[in-house]
C-alpha cells in the first residue's frame, strides 16, 4: 500500500469520525432545546468517544508518517493537515487535497456546533441567574402587574425568548 493510499484511507476514517461527532453535537443541541437534560449524561460519554476516535486516527496518521521516514514533530492534539502537507510531495498533496479540505470543513462545522451549544447553555444560565437575582432581592418583590407582565425583571432576560 502506498503512502497516499494509506493516508486516503485514514482520512476517510477521520472524516467519518468528524461526521459522527457532528451528529452527536446535533443530538446534544436537540436535547438542550428540549429542556430535558437527563439524556445529556449518556450523550456526554458518546461525545467523548467520538472525540477520542478522532485523536486515535490522528495518532495513526503520525505513525504512518514515521514508517514512511517523514515524522511529524507534534502532539496528536495539535495535529493539523498543514503540518502533514509540509511532509508530502506535490503529487501526494494534490491527491490528498480533497480529503484535507473535507476534514477541515467538518472540523470547522464541529467547532461551530460546539460553540453554538455552549452559547445556548450560557444564555440559559444567564436567564436562570437573572431569575434568581430577581427573586432574591428583598427590597423589590417580583410579581405580576395587572397587565400580566413580569415586574422586577431587571434587564429583561426573563421576557426574552431563548
Amino acid at each position: 500500500m502506498t503512502l497516499t493510499t494509506e493516508l486516503q484511507s485514514l482520512y476517510n476514517e477521520k472524516i467519518a469520525c468528524f461526521e459522527n461527532l457532528l451528529s452527536v453535537l446535533d443530538k446534544e443541541a436537540d436535547i438542550l432545546k428540549s429542556g430535558d437534560v437527563a439524556p445529556l449524561w449518556p450523550l456526554a460519554e458518546e461525545k467523548q468517544k467520538a472525540a477520542g476516535a478522532i485523536m486515535e486516527v490522528r495518532e495513526r496518521i503520525k505513525q504512518v508518517m514515521v514508517r514512511a521516514g517523514r515524522p511529524l514533530d507534534v502532539e496528536a492534539i495539535h495535529f493539523q493537515s498543514r503540518v502533514l502537507k509540509d511532509r508530502l510531495s506535490h503529487g501526494e498533496q494534490a491527491d490528498l487535497e480533497p480529503f484535507f479540505l473535507k476534514a477541515e470543513d467538518l472540523g470547522q462545522q464541529v467547532r461551530s456546533a460546539a460553540d453554538a451549544n455552549i452559547t445556548y447553555v450560557s444564555l440559559c444560565l444567564d436567564v436562570v441567574g437573572e431569575m434568581m437575582s430577581v427573586f432574591m432581592r428583598p427590597q423589590k418583590q417580583a410579581g405580576y402587574d395587572r397587565s400580566s407582565r413580569m415586574t422586577g425583571t431587571g434587564n429583561g432576560y426573563v421576557n426574552r425568548r431563548v
